[in-house]
């Protein structure tokens, strides 16, 4: 999905400028499988940056930013829907940009957690949230991104605006060009839209990571 995934990362900073920052790769930083993609957080990346510079080897990340394109594609190829698996587009610790997975966790835990990168969760240990930036909710406008672009090119079947994952996003995300849409959300030019809504995580996202909600809940 990596067209679809170009045009919602750039929506996203053509509607809040400087919110995800490409991660420098080829130093002290590496990706698990080339072509994946590599951004952050702007507020997490400098810690980032010092934790992998503290180390005495390459820093291989499995995944850091995931738009709701790719998210949605991990949900889909998943058999089982629970806490051990790949939360739903809009409900990962990874839509928010303050999360990367690595390779080697434990060596780079003290590393990590000196620059404000914890991971706490007992489920998944090689995961890492940056705790030195709020969450702003970076969630929901990847998905209010998705939802403007599909509007853009679908005037005569327009989705309702809500930066939620409702169920005709999830129709829409099913359906979305992996190639990318047509036109572009912004082109170049201003953005067509204003920032979104700027909030922590929603109450589906919350009781995701707590991973004691029931499917109700999250829906």
């Amino acid at each position: 999905v990596d067209g679809l995934s170009r045009q919602l990362v750039e929506a996203i900073n053509c509607i809040r400028p400087g919110t995800l920052a490409d991660i420098p790769l080829g130093g002290d930083i590496r990706l698990l499988r080339e072509g994946r993609p590599a951004y952050v957080d702007t507020r997490g990346l400098d810690a980032l940056l010092d934790a992998a510079n503290a180390g005495d080897r390459q820093m291989v990340i499995r995944w850091s930013y995931r738009d709701v394109a790719l998210q949605h594609l991990f949900w889909l190829q998943d058999d089982f829907r629970n806490c051990a698996v790949a939360a739903p587009a809009g409900l990962s610790n990874h839509q928010n940009g303050l999360a990367v997975d690595l390779n080697d966790h434990q060596y780079w835990e003290p590393r990590m957690r000196a620059q404000g990168w914890e991971n706490n969760l007992p489920n998944d240990r090689v995961h890492f949230d940056y705790s030195g930036a709020e969450d702003i909710g970076l969630g929901a406008l990847s998905l209010l991104a998705f939802q403007h672009i599909w509007n853009r090119n679908h005037p005569d079947d327009p989705l309702a605006l809500t930066a939620e994952l409702d169920g005709a996003t999830y129709d829409a995300l099913s359906e979305a060009p992996i190639e990318g849409f047509e036109l572009e959300l912004c082109g170049g030019g201003a953005p067509p839209v204003g920032p979104g809504p700027v909030r922590g995580p929603t109450v589906g996202q919350s009781a995701w990571r707590g991973c004691d909600a029931s499917p109700t809940l999250v829906e």
